[in-house]
Formats: structure tokens, sequence, C-alpha cells
């Protein structure tokens, strides 16, 4: 399985702490291809939030782009499974760890739900 990133759109950036923070909704678009299933090939979009330090001094313009390269790499490693989320494409977790969430874990889900719902409101 591999991926293949086409383009960036960024929703909405912003910066903090005297220009040195930078943080942006990104919409990437991609298409996935996984090789195991005769070539399938699943194209689809993701909102990545991305946050990283800058230098005040950059241009807006190396800003943007480095905001689109941190999306791009970010998606890059979610379908890899180095990221923070767990690949939905990929193998489920052992059967032991599906017995139950921990307080912490469903916390996070229900965040995440709640910030899908709100995408899925901004795109229609």
């Amino acid at each position: 399985m591999h991926i293949e990133c086409h383009s960036a759109q960024i929703l909405h950036h912003w910066s903090a702490n005297k220009g040195r923070l930078l943080s942006g909704a990104v919409l990437v678009e991609f298409t996935l291809h996984d090789t195991a299933l005769a070539d399938q090939r699943l194209r689809s979009k993701l909102v990545e939030y991305v946050c990283f330090q800058t230098d005040p001094g950059f241009s807006e313009i190396h800003k943007i782009r480095r905001l689109e390269r941190r999306a791009y790499e970010q998606v890059m490693r979610y379908f890899e499974g180095e990221g923070d989320r767990e690949n939905l494409f990929a193998d489920g977790p052992e059967p032991a760890q599906r017995d139950g969430l921990s307080p912490e874990d469903e916390a996070d889900l229900v965040a995440e739900l709640r910030n899908i719902e709100l995408e899925f409101d901004f795109v229609n």
C-alpha cells in the first residue's frame, strides 16, 4: 500500500507567540493505492491540523508551503502507521486490545468525533 498526495488547501491558519508558532487546518487530497488487492485506488480527502515552530522572519509564502508540506507528511505517516491516529485501512488491533476503552481513549474518541462533525458541517 502506498499513498500519493495531490493537493493541499489551507482552510485556516494562524500564528501565536509573536509569529514563532504556526498552526493551520489543511485539506489534503490524496489517492491510496492498495497493490495487494489488484491495485485498487481510493481517492479521498483528510483535514489535517498542523502545528509547528517557525521563524517570524520567514515570508508568508515560505510558511504556507511549510504548512502544506507538514500536512502531506502527516497524511503519509498516518497511512504508514506511524501517526498518532490508528490507520483505519490497516489490519485491526489484536483482539485483547478491543475489549474496552480507557476513559482517556473514550474522551479522545468523543473529541475526534466532534471534530469530524464540525468538518462535515464546514464541507457541506
